[in-house]
């Protein structure tokens, strides 16, 4: 099932190098994997969900079935920033797995706001007739409680059923009866259109950023936001 595995601290942390934005591994090392506890494990094809799922309950944690599908369009799919949100915490040893995912209608865009951390961030947007190919992980409640901290209030948590429906992974994983993602209330642009990630490069973003423009966006009506708000916002959205 895992390939083989690494220590996370390895990969470069986009504290220290923001300019890797949204992934500090090479491109042939940007493969599907678990994580758990600072160690990457890098899965193989076809997925064995049985070991996969004796893997996650290895600490009394969930199986994929029970988790919240969350597509990780930016930073979140890249092993050091998870490692970098959730080190230290009890939800850092219930494991997670990545995978590819295709995603219909939609495309990857960038965000009118320069983070903290020195990068510009990117959201989900709508782009009829084209297929995104991103990435899709499975989280515990508390695991999503953490990551979600991360996210800022103009990030909305949204998608539901009618997300899901757009969205393919491989056969031999457990289709999620719904799907959910970062949706940030607006994007830039360049001649009237959403600024893509696969277009513009990260450097070259940060030094137009002044002169873009921006446009807000909403996600589509059928996609249901989830209120953060509460301390079990995330437990509520688990899968029974």
């Amino acid at each position: 099932m895992f390939e083989r595995s690494f220590d996370v601290r390895a990969l470069p942390s986009l504290i220290d190098e923001p300019q890797l934005y949204p992934d500090g591994r090479p491109v042939l090392e940007q493969v599907e994997f678990g994580y758990r506890s600072g160690t990457v494990y890098r899965l193989r094809a076809p997925f064995d969900v049985p070991a996969i799922d004796a893997w996650l309950r290895r600490t009394g944690a969930a199986g994929l079935r029970q988790r919240i599908a969350l597509l990780a369009v930016g930073s979140n799919a890249y092993p050091r920033q998870l490692h970098d949100k959730l080190a230290g915490s009890a939800a850092d040893a219930d494991g997670l797995v990545v995978v590819r995912a295709r995603v219909a209608g939609c495309g990857v865009a960038y965000c009118p706001i320069r983070a903290r951390k020195g990068y510009i961030p990117v959201t989900l947007a709508l782009r009829p007739g084209a297929t995104l190919q991103t990435w899709l992980q499975w989280l515990t409640p508390g695991q999503l409680e953490l990551i979600g901290a991360s996210e800022g209030p103009r990030y909305a948590l949204a998608g539901g059923g009618s997300l899901a429906a757009h969205v393919g992974i491989a056969a031999q994983l457990p289709q999620p009866d719904t799907v959910y993602a970062w949706w940030f209330d607006s994007t830039l642009i360049a001649e009237q259109a959403p600024l893509w990630l696969e277009d513009r490069s990260q450097a070259d973003v940060w030094r137009e950023f002044d002169r873009l423009a921006a446009a807000p966006q909403r996600p589509p009506p059928d996609w249901p936001i989830v209120s953060r708000s509460g301390a079990d916002w995330a437990t509520r959205m688990a899968p029974m």
